[in-house]
C-alpha cells in the first residue's frame, strides 16, 4: 500500500541543478500561458506585458509564475486534476465562473502582498488599482477578462502536453450503483472516500471498484492505525489496487 513511507528530497544535486537554478522547468506553464495570451493580443498592443517571455520584465514574469503555481489548486477546487496527456475539455459556465472568481481572489492577494491597494484610477507609482475589490463588485468587463483567462487553461496545459481529469467524489456510504456507474466522460474518474477501519465502507468501495476507472481515497484518522490498515486491505484487493492516496477525516 505505502511502499515509500520515507521519501528523500532537497539533495545537493537537485538543488544545484541547472533546471532548478535557471527556472526553465518551473517556468514552463507560466511561459506557455503568457505567450499564448500575449500572442492573441490580450494585453493590448502597447502594454508592457505584451512582449515575448524572453523580453518580459521580471515583475511580470513573477506574476505569471504565481498564477501558474496556483493553477492546480484552482482546478482542484472545481474537481479537476492535471494529468499527463493532451486531451482537452471544455469548462461549463459554472466552472468558468468559479475558476474566474478564484483567480481574481488570488490576484488580489498577490497585489496586496506587493503593497498595492484600491484606487479609482490605476497608478503604478502609488500602487493603486481599481480592480482590487470583491468579485461581486467588479464591472462585467473585468469579470469577462478573468473568464477568458480561465477558458484558456486547457490550451495552456495542452501546450505542455498536459490534460485534465474530472474527479467525481463520493463517500462509500452512497449508492453503490452511483459509485460503480460509468464515468461521466472519457476524461473523468470516480473517487470513493472510505474509512479504512470500517468494513461496511470498505465492502462498498470494493464493490464499486468493479469499475476499473474508480479510484479510492482512504479517510485519514491517524498514523497509529497505519499498520492495521495495511493488513485489513489485504482482504480488499480491488480497493488496494485502486488506492489513490489519503483524504482528511
Amino acid at each position: 500500500m505505502l511502499p515509500n513511507r520515507l521519501v528523500p528530497f532537497g539533495s545537493r544535486q537537485q538543488l544545484t541543478s541547472p533546471e532548478l537554478l535557471l527556472g526553465h522547468e518551473l517556468d514552463r506553464l507560466a511561459r506557455a500561458g503568457h505567450d499564448l495570451y500575449a500572442g492573441s493580443g490580450g494585453f493590448g498592443e502597447h502594454a508592457p506585458a505584451s512582449v515575448a517571455w524572453t523580453h518580459l520584465p521580471e515583475r511580470f514574469k513573477a506574476s505569471s509564475r504565481a498564477q501558474a503555481d496556483h493553477m492546480a489548486i484552482a482546478l482542484g477546487a472545481t474537481g479537476y486534476r492535471i494529468v499527463p496527456g493532451t486531451a482537452q475539455i471544455e469548462f461549463s459556465l459554472q466552472e468558468l465562473e468559479q475558476l474566474a472568481e478564484i483567480e481574481h481572489y488570488r490576484w488580489c492577494i498577490e497585489r496586496k502582498c506587493a503593497g498595492w491597494s484600491y484606487g479609482e484610477v490605476r497608478n503604478d507609482v502609488l500602487k493603486r488599482n481599481p480592480m482590487l475589490k470583491e468579485w461581486r463588485d467588479l464591472p462585467e468587463k473585468d469579470r469577462a477578462w478573468n473568464r477568458d483567462m480561465a477558458r484558456r487553461i486547457p490550451e495552456v496545459l495542452a501546450h505542455e502536453r498536459l490534460g485534465l481529469l474530472k474527479e467525481r467524489s463520493l463517500t462509500a456510504g452512497q449508492s453503490i450503483n452511483d459509485a460503480s456507474a460509468a464515468p461521466l466522460s472519457n476524461h473523468s474518474v470516480t473517487i470513493i472516500r472510505a474509512d479504512p477501519l470500517d468494513d461496511r465502507e470498505l465492502s462498498a468501495a470494493e464493490a464499486a471498484c468493479a469499475n476499473k476507472t474508480t479510484r479510492v481515497k482512504l479517510v485519514w484518522k491517524g498514523a497509529a492505525e497505519l499498520a492495521g490498515v495495511e493488513r485489513r486491505l489485504l482482504q480488499y484487493p480491488r480497493v488496494a489496487h485502486a488506492f489513490d492516496g489519503w483524504t482528511q477525516a
